[in-house]
């Protein structure tokens, strides 16, 4: 499995990296532009990442627009919506809009900060992702 967490914050995408790492390889983006670098990277190289942790608020590229820009790589490249990578936008921002635009530019799952890595998991099991975090 390939995940792809983008966080803002070290200590957040270290302990999610902590929690994360026996699942499969991970890669850490600390804004928008580094993640859309990787993810592109991945796709190049035929090594789509399967499961991405995107954070909204970021300096540059907005989490949101992030995801606009996976998709259209992900259609650029000939992955169907469904076969797609999938994402679990994460918040501290109670936002209806931004909710709905999430859903809107298909993510999978929306998770408000702070989320306990149980509530991680359980988000991952209900995408089919079948085994349990550590942390």
């Amino acid at each position: 499995m390939r995940i792809l967490i983008v966080d803002d914050f070290p200590d957040t995408r270290e302990y999610l990296h902590l929690a994360l790492e026996s699942l499969g390889a991970i890669d850490e983006a600390a804004n928008g532009e580094t993640a859309l670098q990787l993810f592109q990277k991945a796709l190049e190289q035929d090594q789509p990442y399967d499961f991405v942790l995107l954070d909204v608020l970021m300096p540059g590229i907005s989490g949101l627009e992030v995801l606009e820009r996976i998709r259209a790589l992900e259609s650029k490249y000939g992955i169907a919506r469904m076969c797609g990578a999938k994402v679990v936008i994460a918040t501290a921002v109670d936002s209806p809009e931004d909710t709905w635009q999430a859903f809107s530019q298909q993510c999978e799952a929306y998770l408000m900060k702070p989320y306990s890595i149980s509530q991680l998991t359980e988000v991952l099991r209900s995408l089919g992702f079948n085994f349990a975090v550590t942390g």
